[in-house]
């Protein structure tokens, strides 16, 4: 009796666990391969994510059987019986569940590591269409300067190749944010291997900040007195996030709140764009005419849209290299002013030496080390 409980009670175990456990697939855009960390559990009761204990390859099935008690975001799977621990990040429910299975992380199919678009942009692809696009327009642009057979596929191919590039830089922003300049990230490819890819990345920006100036010199009726105006346009929509933020700010100070400051937020992020967007309208009207202006003014919001993102990734890329090199920097002065203290050789008497160890040194080696030392700090010739 007592063997048939045990067997139905180990039964009900199994058939709980299976219940509740789901399958997911190990799957990320921007990693191959995910971390498995160790179970910490603390004196409340509550588990978190260790040290790592080894990776699992993408495309692997794990069987998430719960979750880490007091974190929504980590799960327990066993490997070899062992438990341990995965965030959910890295992991996206498999279609080998049952179809009542519920995802416990919530929606993981939904999120943008495992979407179509977050995988496209987590490849090299995308990028290196705006590349080809900008050295497009940089052959454009100097065959449209220095033949005149080319202006005219200059006139129209230059704007298209900046556009394209331009719209393809917000969607990148739009859908990865930050990481999407995680193609010259130097924690992924080193200090030298992001170089590389900085190097490029920095002509690219400065071609496409100035680009406008080089297109103008293609257009009719351009000339000193008549230029076109894309500075409003760049400075309204530069400063309209900043003037929604301060608005809600100086409400906040005022004890206004919800819809009210909302609204204002709002209404001064318009009235960035709108004052920026008529004042170069009106001024590339008298130049181009209203068709042409009014074309070369909405080119201009994703072309200053595009700018101001690419150099926002610039900045970023080059502060993350600029502080690597002065930890590197500093590591290195630290080190050898470590090494200074602990290695010299000073004399202590005609014949014989000693180190900062305490050893006495009676040899020709030891001459040559204190002979050494005492040209470095005294500037004497022995």
């Amino acid at each position: 009796m007592n063997i048939l409980k045990i067997i139905l009670f180990g039964l009900a175990m199994t058939l709980s666990l299976a219940a509740s456990a789901q399958r997911y697939i190990i799957d990320h855009n921007l990693a191959d391969s995910a971390s498995v960390y160790r179970i910490v559990t603390a004196e409340n009761g509550s588990e978190v994510c260790g040290e790592e204990a080894f990776k699992l390859p993408l495309g692997e099935t794990v069987t998430v059987e719960r979750l880490l008690s007091g974190d929504d975001g980590s799960g327990l799977i066993r490997v070899d019986g062992v438990p341990y621990g995965i965030y959910d990040s890295v992991l996206m429910l498999s279609d080998d569940n049952p179809e009542d299975v519920v995802d416990i992380f919530g929606d993981t199919r939904s999120q943008l590591q495992h979407t179509w678009v977050g995988k496209w942009f987590g490849t090299f692809t995308p990028y290196m269409i705006i590349a080809l696009l900008f050295v497009a327009a940089i052959v454009l642009a100097i065959g449209g300067l220095r033949l005149d057979s080319w202006r005219r596929a200059a006139l129209w191919g230059l704007p298209a190749c900046i556009l394209a590039a331009s719209l393809l830089e917000i969607w990148a922003y739009l859908v990865m944010g930050k990481s999407a300049f995680w193609w010259c990230d130097s924690d992924r490819y080193g200090f030298f291997g992001s170089m590389l890819r900085v190097v490029p990345f920095v002509v690219f920006v400065a071609f496409q900040l100035f680009s406008i100036k080089i297109y103008e010199a293609f257009l009719p009726g351009v000339n000193e007195d008549n230029k076109l105006s894309i500075k409003p346009l760049a400075i309204g929509i530069a400063i309209c996030l900043p003037v929604a933020l301060a608005i809600a700010m100086l409400l906040a100070t005022f004890d206004i709140r919800g819809l009210t400051a909302g609204l204002a937020s709002v209404a001064g992020l318009l009235i960035c764009l709108t004052v920026g967007f008529v004042w170069s309208l009106v001024k590339n009207i008298k130049v181009l005419g209203k068709v042409n202006g009014l074309f070369f003014t909405v080119f201009g919001i994703v072309y200053a849209i595009g700018s101001l993102i690419a150099l926002w990734g610039l900045v970023l890329v080059l502060l993350q290299i600029i502080v690597q090199v002065i930890i590197v920097v500093v590591c290195l002065g630290a080190g050898g002013k470590a090494t200074e203290q602990i290695n010299p050789v000073s004399p202590k008497s005609v014949n014989r030496y000693r180190s900062l160890d305490g050893k006495d040194y009676e040899s020709d080696q030891a001459r040559l080390l204190a002979d050494n030392w005492w040209r470095s700090k005294m500037g004497r010739k022995l």
